[in-house]
């Protein structure tokens, strides 16, 4: 039995194969202009169906399917030959065939319902695109047809996920900045509470130092100095943590900073708290910076009071505060000859609460460093350091000097 495929507008009698060769299966083929003459409709017809962008199939009986140009664009053929022996459903994404097969019966035994759907192919050059079809029943020249529009919605889909993925962030962010309102509220309040009975605390304890030390004895003062220490530590924890909850909120106002000013008036208040220690400081030449005032001004505050307070030891306490200049950024520095610190724990200098230091013998809530991070985070700027156990400690932070680079903070 012979079967015909649709060239043009004429029907092309299959060459019959010889015994033994398998029959081929024509069931892809352009519709194009026949170099013999058209009936005008048809002519039109075939012209319309070539130029549309979505791509046409049309299934008569068993024995033909005719497709448009940009059918077989969609499914990346350049031309029938090249695909003997396939038809459209061999190019159905495997995990996609069943439902293919499903609906494609449900059509034909005229089952209602919506019968467009979606299915995903794999072309030649394996390549997967997702198409959208829409089938329907004509009369094509007396006999009954299934014609198919097919439209390849592949980056329509990849666009809505890309908005489906940008609206799950934006419900993220949201849940998060409502999380962060929640967590500064309760910081403030815990804050708060735990203010209040320090300060109550600290007065009954001043006062029974004052009132009634006549009657204390040696081990009463020593207990009621212990207190006091751990009210003052205390009180250091909650303006830490008040500390880092600004840090968070505040926005980073740049202008140009004088660097040597900044440190040098950093240097005058520290140094009123250390007043008879021999202390050796050496400013080098400071560069002026770009960035926040204020928060650049708690950096450096937070690196010289460290200096400061781990030289507390040394007969000679050696400070140093510096910089150099790179071509994208400069490095300022502070440096001492304190008790240094084991290199293998520097990760720990950083994080929240990482102390390296015997607490009674170095005093602090290990928040300084952190706050350090987060203040050189917002500067787009690098931070790090380098110790040796027993010979000092180098601090360093890298700004940008590109301000562009730092136009996101």
């Amino acid at each position: 039995m012979k079967r015909r495929i649709k060239k043009g507008s004429r029907l092309i009698p299959e060459q019959k194969q010889s015994q033994g060769e398998e029959m081929p299966e024509p069931h892809l083929q352009r519709l194009r202009s026949s170099s013999l003459k058209m009936h005008p409709t048809e002519a039109f017809y075939n012209a319309l169906l070539n130029n549309l962008t979505d791509g046409i199939a049309i299934s008569v009986g068993r024995g033909k399917v005719l497709v448009n140009k940009a059918l077989l664009n969609i499914y990346g053929l350049k031309h029938y030959p090249g695909v003997r022996r396939q038809s459209l459903h061999d190019f159905v994404h495997p995990e996609d065939r069943e439902i293919v097969k499903a609906r494609s019966s449900s059509f034909l035994q005229g089952e209602s319902g919506t019968t467009t759907f979606e299915y995903r192919i794999c072309r030649p050059d394996e390549a997967i695109r997702v198409l959208q079809v829409t089938p329907a029943m004509i009369a094509y020249k007396g006999q009954s047809a299934v014609i198919a529009i097919i439209r390849d919605i592949t980056e329509m889909k990849m666009a809505q996920e890309k908005v489906r993925h940008l609206a799950e962030l934006e419900q993220e962010a949201a849940e998060h900045k409502a999380a962060m309102r929640e967590l500064e509220a309760f910081n403030d309040m815990v804050c708060h509470d735990l203010r209040v009975p320090l300060i109550v605390t600290e007065k009954l304890i001043h006062k029974l130092s004052r009132e009634y030390t006549f009657i204390l004895d040696q081990r009463f003062a020593e207990i009621t100095g212990m207190i006091d220490r751990n009210i003052d530590w205390m009180n250091q924890l909650i303006d830490g943590l008040l500390t880092y909850k600004q840090l968070a909120g505040h926005r980073v106002k740049r202008t140009r900073v004088s660097m040597e000013h900044l440190v040098r008036s950093v240097i005058d208040v520290i140094s009123m708290m250390y007043q008879g220690r021999n202390i050796t400081l050496n400013i080098g030449t400071l560069p002026p910076a770009y960035g926040d005032e204020r928060m650049l001004r708690q950096l450096f505050t937070n690196l010289i009071s460290n200096a400061f307070k781990f030289t507390q030891y040394r007969k000679t306490a050696i400070i140093e505060v510096g910089a150099s200049e790179g071509p994208h950024e400069t490095i300022y520095y502070v440096k001492d000859n304190g008790e240094g610190f084991d290199m293998k724990y520097m990760d720990n200098l950083f994080n929240v609460f990482g102390r390296l230091h015997d607490p009674d013998k170095f005093r602090g809530i290990g928040i300084g460093l952190v706050i350090v991070k987060r203040i050189a985070e917002r500067h787009r700027a690098r931070v790090w350091a380098e110790g040796k156990v027993g010979d000092g400690a180098s601090f360093y932070f890298a700004l940008p000097r590109n301000t562009a680079a730092m136009t996101s903070a």
